[in-house]
């Protein structure tokens, strides 16, 4: 299956100068899957709310928000292996996409998880684009408003979440 070779084929991207990124909900993510993963490979966490409520209902799917919290505990105890070894660790992060329903838990999101996971390097942030599932008519409730988007596009919003972290963690 790909899944299994994927630490494989990141190698191989790696090995010819690419920069590999790889984004997961968590579903089929493992400790054993991210051991093999190369060191120079950026796993990204998708993760749609600060509860479990919240990001299940948005993701439609029971179980989802337990499964992103396991990936991180992996990354987390990998990386924090690979530097007590001497060695680089994978960076790995949340990467939360802002609906109107969720918009206001990513300072909680953000702080849950820096404490959580002390060795998480970043936390990425981003608005809902209305296209694939986000097109459909029923998900128009859920694109943020015009002051949800000006709020988010303004430094206030970076300099919020930043009293929710670890200066070292990198808002993207």
């Amino acid at each position: 299956a790909l899944i299994d070779d994927l630490p494989n084929i990141v190698d191989r991207l790696v090995g010819a100068g690419l920069n590999v990124f790889i984004s997961t909900g968590g579903w089929v993510f493992s400790e054993e899957f991210a051991r093999r993963l190369h060191p120079e490979c950026t796993v990204n966490v998708s993760i749609d709310g600060a509860t479990e409520a919240t990001h299940d209902r948005i993701r439609g799917r029971r179980g989802s928000f337990a499964k992103c919290m396991t990936a991180l505990s992996a990354l987390n105890a990998i990386a924090a292996d690979r530097r007590r070894a001497g060695k680089r660790p994978n960076e790995f992060g949340p990467d939360m996409v802002l609906v109107r329903s969720n918009f206001d838990e990513a300072h909680r999101l953000l702080g849950a998880v820096t404490r959580r996971f002390p060795e998480l390097q970043f936390a990425r942030f981003g608005a809902v684009a209305p296209i694939g599932l986000a097109s459909r008519e029923c998900f128009e409730s859920e694109l943020l408003t015009p002051e949800q988007l000006s709020k988010l596009s303004s430094p206030s919003f970076e300099e919020e979440l930043r009293l929710c972290t670890r200066p070292e963690v990198r808002l993207e």
